[in-house]
């Protein structure tokens, strides 16, 4: 399903620094609920910032910046 997501814009709400060592940068929530990993800092939370989805898992979006 998040397959056909790949090369979709999407706009995310930055919830918090990545702690696992395997996903760097911040994760938030599209506006559907999926999660999404991408790179950047903690002063990105709680902006709302536009991505490209570049990768995808049936429970996580992996993208970047716009």
């Amino acid at each position: 399903m998040n397959q056909s997501r790949v090369g979709k814009v999407e706009e995310v709400l930055v919830e918090n620094e990545a702690m696992e060592s395997h996903n760097s940068g911040v994760f938030g929530r599209t506006a559907q609920g999926i999660l999404m990993n991408f790179p950047g800092d903690a002063s990105l939370v709680g902006a709302i910032v536009k991505t490209e989805v570049t990768e995808a898992t049936a429970f996580l979006l992996k993208g970047r910046i716009l």
